[in-house]
C-alpha cells in the first residue's frame, strides 16, 4: 500500500508542475477567441489554439527529468564524453539501449543520437563529473551521434554508430 500512495503523490506532483503551463495555454486560447470579431476566420482561432497547446506541451515536457539509471530491460552501453571526444562502441546490434553517459570533461556536454526517424538527446546537459542515461530503441541502420552544445561537434565530438 505505501508504494501505491507514493506513486499517487508523485503523479500529483507532476500534475502540479504542469498545471500552470496548461492554464496559461487555455487562457491564451480564450483571449484569442474573445478578441476576434464575428468576421474573423475560424482558421486563425484554430492556429492560435494550436500554438497555445504546443507551448503548453513544451513546458510540460521540460518538467520531466533525464534518466539517471538504466531501465532493467535495456542493453547497457557505456559512453564517456571528454573535451572534445566521444568514447563509445561504433557498432551495435538492434535493441532497446541505455546509453550510460559519463562526462569526464571540464565542460558541460550533451549526447544526441539521430537516425532512422529517431532523434534523442538529454533535456539538460551533463555537467562535468556527472552521469545520465539516454534510452534509445535502436533499429538497423546508421545513426549520427554528437554533442549538440555550442560547436563541440566541430571540435571532434561526433561519431557514427552502425546498428546491424
Amino acid at each position: 500500500m505505501p508504494s501505491r500512495a507514493r506513486h499517487g503523490a508523485e503523479k500529483r506532483n507532476i500534475n502540479m508542475k504542469t498545471l500552470p503551463a496548461l492554464l496559461i495555454g487555455v487562457c491564451v486560447s480564450v483571449a484569442v477567441v474573445r478578441a476576434q470579431g464575428p468576421g474573423e476566420r475560424i482558421k486563425d482561432t484554430a492556429k492560435a489554439v494550436g500554438h497555445g497547446i504546443k507551448n503548453t506541451a513544451k513546458a510540460t515536457g521540460d518538467a520531466i527529468e533525464d534518466a539517471l539509471e538504466p531501465e532493467p530491460r535495456a542493453r547497457r552501453v557505456e559512453v564517456t564524453l571528454s573535451d572534445y571526444a566521444i568514447a563509445m562502441p561504433t557498432e551495435l546490434k538492434p535493441d532497446y539501449t541505455a546509453f550510460v553517459v559519463h562526462n569526464g570533461g571540464k565542460h558541460a556536454h550533451n549526447f544526441e543520437v539521430q537516425g532512422n526517424g529517431s532523434d534523442k538527446k538529454f533535456i539538460k546537459s551533463v555537467e562535468p563529473g556527472k552521469t545520465k542515461v539516454l534510452h534509445v530503441d535502436l533499429a538497423r541502420g546508421t545513426y549520427d551521434v554528437w554533442c549538440p552544445v555550442d560547436k563541440h561537434a566541430d571540435k571532434g565530438m561526433r561519431t557514427t554508430l552502425k546498428v546491424r
